[in-house]
C-alpha cells in the first residue's frame, strides 16, 4: 500500500511549543495519578505513560497499513495540495478529488467516493498528494482531530495525551506532523463540535480538538502511533464523554466593534457579491476562509468588527457555521496576515 510522506520543515529552533490546558475531561481511576499541574507522568498506568514526557513516536512494523474496519468501507477520495489567493498572500489548502472521475469530491456525496484499491491507484500516478477517508452520516463511525497538539521536539500536550489515553482506537500522525488524528467506533450525529485547548504560541496556530461524525474528511497518512491499537474500536462511552464536555464550553465572546466605518461598509458591500456556498461542495470551506482573509487582511478590519459581517454571509448559505467554526476561520486569517 502506498501512501505519499510527508515531512516537517526544519526549524530553526524547538521554541513554539503548542499551548496546553487542564483538561480534565475523564477522572483517574484506580491506579491512575494525574499531576497537578495538568502534565503527563510516570505513574500513569497505560503505555503512552511509561515517560515523563509523552512523544508522538510512529509504528514502523505497520507504516502505511490501514485499519480493517476502514479498508473494506467505499468512502475514500484523494487530495492534492492548491494554492488560494488569501489577500495579497496565498495559502495552501487540501483538495478533495473524487478517485472515480477525477473532479472535485464532496464530503456529504457518496457519489464522489470510491474504494480504497481506488484511491490508492490514482494516488500511484503521483499527481495527489494523499489519500482521504470520508465520515458518511449514520456510518457508525466518527474522527476526532488533535489540531496543533505536537510540539517540534515531538512531545504531545497533556491535553492531547489524555485524549489519546481515554481512546484505546487507531491514531495517527497527521500530513503536518504537529496534530494527531484518532479513527474509532461510536455515534455522533451532530456535524462536529470543537474547542480551543489553549492560547497559541508565537508563530504558531491555537492547539484545537475538533470531533467530526459526518460530513468531513480526513486526510489518511498511515503513521499510525507506535502506542495505538492497529484497528478502529468501540469507543461509545469515552466519545459521550468528550462531546458533552465540549458542547457545554461556552465560547468566549468576540468583542464587537462599530461597523458604522467606511471599511465595514466597503467590505459589507464586498460580500454582497460574493455567492453563498452550497452545503458539501468543495469550496465551501475554501470560499468562507477567503472571505475571513479578504475581511481581515484586505479591508484591515478588526476581529471583532469582521464577525457579524462573515456571520451574516455565512448565513446565506446552505452550511450551517457554528460561531466556533468562523471565530477559527478568522483566527487562522489573522494569523496568516490576511
Amino acid at each position: 500500500m502506498i501512501f505519499n510522506q510527508h515531512k516537517v520543515p526544519p526549524r530553526s529552533n524547538a521554541a513554539g511549543r503548542p499551548g496546553t490546558s487542564r483538561f480534565t475531561l475523564f477522572p483517574p481511576t484506580a491506579g491512575q495519578q494525574v499531576p497537578a499541574n495538568g502534565g503527563s507522568s510516570a505513574r500513569w498506568s497505560g503505555s503512552l505513560f511509561q515517560q515523563p514526557s509523552v512523544r508522538a513516536t510512529t509504528s514502523a512494523a505497520c507504516a502505511g497499513c490501514v485499519p480493517s474496519g476502514l479498508s473494506s468501507l467505499r468512502q475514500w477520495i484523494v487530495w492534492r495540495w492548491v494554492q488560494r489567493k488569501s489577500g495579497d498572500n496565498k495559502v495552501s489548502v487540501k483538495l478533495p478529488i473524487s478517485a472515480s472521475t477525477l473532479r472535485a469530491a464532496s464530503s456529504t456525496d457518496p457519489a464522489t467516493w470510491s474504494t480504497l484499491r481506488l484511491a490508492q491507484a490514482a494516488l500511484q500516478t503521483r499527481v495527489f498528494a494523499g489519500v482521504g477517508f470520508v465520515f458518511s452520516q449514520g456510518g457508525n463511525l466518527f474522527g476526532i482531530d488533535l489540531d496543533n497538539c505536537i510540539a517540534v521536539d515531538g512531545v504531545v500536550a497533556p491535553w492531547a495525551a489524555e485524549i489519546l489515553a481515554a481512546f484505546p482506537t487507531y491514531a495517527e500522525i497527521s500530513p503536518s506532523g504537529r496534530g494527531i488524528k484518532l479513527y474509532g467506533i461510536g455515534e455522533h450525529q451532530a456535524k462536529g463540535v470543537s474547542a480551543f485547548m489553549g492560547p497559541a504560541a508565537p508563530g504558531e496556530k491555537r492547539p484545537r480538538v475538533e470531533v467530526y461524525g459526518w460530513g468531513r474528511y480526513f486526510a489518511f497518512t498511515g503513521r499510525r502511533l507506535a502506542s495505538a491499537p492497529a484497528d478502529v474500536a468501540d469507543c461509545r462511552e469515552p466519545l459521550a464523554a468528550l462531546v458533552k464536555r465540549l458542547a457545554v464550553t461556552p465560547p468566549p465572546p468576540m468583542p464587537v466593534r462599530s461597523s458604522r466605518t467606511p471599511a465595514t461598509r466597503r467590505a459589507a458591500l464586498y460580500l454582497d457579491r460574493v455567492p453563498p456556498t452550497k452545503c458539501g461542495t468543495a469550496s465551501c470551506h475554501n470560499r468562507t476562509f477567503f472571505c475571513a482573509c479578504r475581511l481581515v487582511g484586505f479591508f484591515r478590519l478588526h476581529p471583532g468588527e469582521a464577525m457579524p459581517l462573515l456571520a451574516d454571509w455565512a448565513s446565506r448559505g446552505e452550511h450551517r457555521w457554528s460561531y466556533r467554526e468562523l471565530e477559527h476561520k478568522l483566527s487562522d486569517a489573522t494569523r496568516k496576515g490576511g
